[in-house]
């Protein structure tokens, strides 16, 4: 977390010298931009890209990185997101391309629509401690177990966007998106001791921010973004 205070604080620190040199800079249509993705924090994560635009500036090709940290260690009693890392790629066509208007107030500002194609995936690991209870169908006795279990995760997904983008103050580029999509992959579970892969008793539960998630999933999220 701290290395994610530290990361957000120099963002903020950049785009207060950037806010300030853009005040008398006539406003144009990006080439690239420079993205962070601030809700991905609730989960530990740290996710930045870029967006470049097309000669005719109708479409887009975005790449984003993430990297996601946890604890090593967790019990039944929490919940812990998996660390690792992961990638994203996006194709938009802008179906309302980005384009110069004026509030009444005669401040110039940049707006667009979008749709989007978007695939992803990534590679992650969680260790957690589990007490587990082992049923013996012969004595119908269940015997309390404390375990670890290792994951090995491979997330893979895709699907589509609809998005706004729309400038603050010359410098601040918004994009609110909505969509949605598969998610899918692979999970190997290591157990120590050697128990029954499906303990008596024991629930998984991923919510949709979890990589480890399988199915249906929505896709939402703001995206701030500066030119480079």
């Amino acid at each position: 977390m701290m290395v994610m205070k530290k990361a957000t604080l120099l963002l903020l620190v950049a785009l207060n010298l950037e806010f300030v040199s853009a005040q008398d800079t006539p406003l144009e249509i990006p080439g690239t931009l420079f993205k962070i993705a601030p809700q991905n924090f609730i989960d530990n994560t740290l996710k930045v890209g870029a967006e470049a635009f097309s000669k005719n500036k109708k479409y887009s090709y975005t790449v984003y990185f993430s990297a996601s940290y946890s604890y090593t260690e967790s019990n039944q009693n929490n919940y812990y997101y998996p660390a690792g890392f992961g990638g994203e790629f996006q194709f938009r066509k802008y179906i309302a391309p980005l384009s110069l208007n004026t509030t009444r107030r005669g401040k110039e500002y940049l707006q667009g629509i979008y749709v989007g194609l978007y695939a992803q995936g990534g590679k992650y690991e969680t260790q957690d401690s589990q007490l587990a209870f082992i049923f013996d169908p012969n004595t119908s006795v269940q015997t309390p177990v404390t375990y670890t279990k290792q994951e090995d995760i491979t997330s893979i997904g895709g699907g589509f966007t609809i998005g706004f983008h729309r400038t603050l103050w010359k410098v601040l580029y918004f994009d609110v998106y909505l969509g949605g999509g598969l998610q899918g992959g692979d999970i190997i579970k290591t157990y120590t001791p050697d128990i029954p892969p499906e303990p008596y008793g024991f629930y998984e539960y991923y919510d949709i921010f979890d990589p480890r998630y399988h199915g249906v999933m929505p896709k939402f999220g703001l995206h701030i973004g500066v030119m480079l």
